[in-house]
């Protein structure tokens, strides 16, 4: 009896216990779930950099989700002349914020100076929907969803569901003639939510370059305007016009318009090259990279077939007559027209047949028609050739190998005067770009939106590292937004002469032979290639959105022109960041003693930021943190301008003439490409008999 009546109490005491703690545990869990939903419940406006892309869910459960900031003061610096941005955001608690609006200040500076509003704009963050995978987009795994990307200027009021985040793009000019000092600004948004959120911009006594000296040449295809809007030819003149000045404004060069023009190299029934009406319609993209591009280097599209040259028998002399023949009464055109070296203008050639060669055959070619293109240059109008993408390893035109003996290859850097070189040529053949560089060939990194190869990947030459690599993406548009910063740059350590883009506005689905609504539709793009196309990286091939068709859940007004991206915006920025990075090499001609050790170290750091192409910090930090160093080292300078000198077009070349024989024609792509058409014809045959079969039974 005793033993009992000790044990029961014991019993009940730790019943008790384990109770009372379970109560503890449930009501602590209620308690933090309540404190979490009370944290969620109220609306904030918080302020952040721009090299970031804010995710639209703010629950902090989602893959997608950014939660909100607690920072309401942004501190930036800036020289005279240069565009600023950052970020504002809107994180809506358990209730919706159906109207809201957003105001600026005038920036307050020393002295009562003051940089008018009128300079700051700001933007609505756009979400697109990615709905596809797909491959080489990143080592990493994405998730598909919603990434902020166009940048509508926001002039009605917005809304913000409920656990949302709206983040707004905002943008500053500081005038060139703006007193150096301290500027204060502010940003309000009212409404269904009031807050402010405060900036200052220390803007130094010197004033950035107005360009970079990168030729940045892209395709546009101006063609899909006609297609989304029934235009007259008015109205689609000054569409190109507005979409050329914006593209210049952002220096991109919109030089690769073949299908706009539509009369060069095409001949009248007469058998007259149509070269009056194809400067009349170039001119105007000519006068606008004036400002900006100097000299003026202008793409000519050409295709072999509207030369009346057949490519299988492209190899013999009387072929490449036609085409020098072609270039001889070009040049006459040109100089009729004072479209001279003097006068700043020069051509490169571009052959659609040639771009991209597969086999030995077309990589003779290309290089036989570069020499030929060198063939009919002289001092007064002058005709690059240029190289798009990737050619064959193991063609004869490479002399950089990474298998095989290269003695009897003809050398790719004297055969062309402009190389474009996609991003793993930059990893993988460090000797070709040096040596391409040394002969002052003029090197563009080319600009695709696949950024990844995995270890083991076919395409990593077998002397590479056995590792992932990951490049950097303008396009991609479910890359870090660093990726879209960084190009410049790489062009800045590798001492790249621009960067080039296969196309910045391809609103066009190969496949189903449409246009498609890049507002609304999934990114990822059908283009040309294969036997039924190919699905593009989402992003690639468009870095702008068609104004005139603003969605109307965003509740603001169509827009006369492009919208913009933050990846392009983004660009721009590393553009920026280039002016400093150039100024900074260039200015240890002039350096002496500690200010001379101070840029070194500056040079160093920077350096150590990007290691190879692939091989970069993913720290924004750092690099904002190293750009505000030398900003600072500036001020101490005692200049009251940076400059350095811009890259120069005007280089001696002598191309090497091919003086092998032509490779045999390939091809067996045709026949590739019949089979597969026999074997789809096939297949269906077989298909509609089974289907017939099964319905008699």
């Amino acid at each position: 009896m005793k033993k009992q009546e000790l044990e029961r109490p014991t019993w009940k005491f730790t019943t008790i216990c384990r109770v009372l703690l379970l109560m503890l545990v449930i009501s602590n869990g209620l308690f933090s779930g309540f404190m979490l939903q009370t944290q969620q419940t109220n609306p904030s406006f918080w302020i952040t950099h721009s090299t970031a892309k804010i995710f639209k869910d703010n629950t902090g459960t989602d893959p997608l989700s950014t939660a909100p900031l607690d920072s309401s003061f942004l501190q930036m610096y800036a020289a005279k002349g240069s565009l600023e941005s950052f970020q504002v955001v809107v994180s809506a608690g358990s209730s919706d914020l159906p109207s809201l609006r957003i105001q600026v200040s005038d920036l307050l500076g020393p002295n009562g100076t003051v940089i008018s509003n009128e300079n700051i704009k700001v933007f609505l963050e756009y979400y697109v929907r990615v709905r596809s995978e797909t491959y080489y987009e990143s080592v990493l795994d994405y998730e598909k969803g919603e990434y902020p990307d166009a940048l509508i200027p926001l002039v009605n009021s917005f809304s913000v569901n409920a656990k949302e985040n709206q983040p707004l793009w905002v943008s500053i000019r500081i005038p060139s003639n703006a007193p150096a000092g301290n500027y204060s600004g502010s940003i309000s948004v009212t409404g269904d939510l009031i807050e402010m959120v405060q900036f200052s911009i220390e803007v130094f006594d010197y004033t950035l370059p107005k360009t970079t000296g990168l030729f940045n040449p892209a395709y546009v295809d101006f063609w899909e305007l006609e297609e989304l809007q029934d235009l007259t030819d008015q109205d689609f003149a000054t569409q190109i016009e507005i979409y050329s000045k914006f593209f210049i404004d952002r220096e991109i060069s919109p030089t690769d318009t073949y299908d706009v023009f539509d009369v060069l190299p095409r001949k009248t029934d007469q058998g007259q090259w149509m070269f009056e009406e194809w400067w009349e319609s170039y001119s105007v993209i000519a006068t606008l990279l004036s400002v900006s591009q100097n000299p003026i280097v202008l793409r000519v599209p050409l295709s072999l077939e509207d030369l009346g040259i057949d490519y299988y028998g492209a190899h013999k002399e009387s072929s490449q007559g036609q085409y020098l023949s072609f270039l001889s009464d070009f040049k006459h055109f040109l100089l009729s027209k004072n479209l001279t070296r003097s006068n700043g203008y020069e051509w490169f050639i571009w052959i659609e047949e040639l771009d991209e060669p597969s086999d030995e055959y077309a990589a003779w070619l290309l290089a036989k028609y570069a020499y030929l293109t060198w063939q009919a240059s002289d001092e007064q109008v002058f005709f690059h050739y240029r190289i798009d993408g990737s050619i064959d390893w193991e063609s004869q035109a490479v002399a950089i190998d990474l298998e095989k003996d290269t003695t009897d290859f003809t050398d790719l850097t004297d055969s062309f005067s402009i190389l474009v070189s996609p991003q793993e040529d930059f990893e993988f053949s460090p000797d070709y770009l040096s040596q391409a560089i040394a002969k002052k060939r003029k090197v563009l990194i080319y600009q695709q939106a696949w950024t990844a190869l995995e270890k083991g990947d076919e395409d990593i030459p077998p002397l590479a590292e056995d590792r992932d690599y990951e490049f950097p993406s303008l396009p991609g548009i479910v890359n870090p937004a660093l990726f879209h910063r960084i190009l410049p740059w790489i062009a800045w350590k590798y001492n790249a002469s621009g960067i080039g883009f296969w196309s910045v506005m391809a609103w066009y689905d190969a496949k189903h032979d449409t246009m498609i609504n890049v507002w609304e539709d999934d990114p990822a793009l059908w283009i040309s290639g294969g036997l039924f196309g190919v699905q593009a990286q989402n992003g690639d091939g468009w870095l702008i959105y068609p104004g005139h068709l603003v969605p109307q859940d965003s509740n603001q007004p169509p827009v006369n022109g492009p919208v913009s991206s933050l990846r392009l915006e983004l660009f721009r920025k590393g553009l920026e960041d280039y002016k400093y990075l150039a100024t900074l090499r260039f200015s240890l001609l002039n350096l002496t003693g500690e200010k001379r050790e101070t840029a070194l170290s500056l040079l160093g750091r920077v350096n150590s930021l990007i290691h190879s192409i692939s091989n970069f910090e993913r720290s924004v930090s750092k690099y904002e943190e190293t750009l505000t160093l030398i900003k600072q080292f500036f001020a101490t300078l005692n200049t009251t301008s940076l400059s350095y000198p811009t890259v120069s077009w005007d280089v001696p070349w002598a191309a090497s003439d091919i003086l092998s024989p032509a490779p045999a024609p390939d091809n067996t792509d045709d026949l590739y490409y019949l089979i597969g058409i026999v074997i789809v014809v096939l297949g269906m045959f077989i298909l509609l008999v089974i289907l017939k079969k099964r319905r008699r039974r």
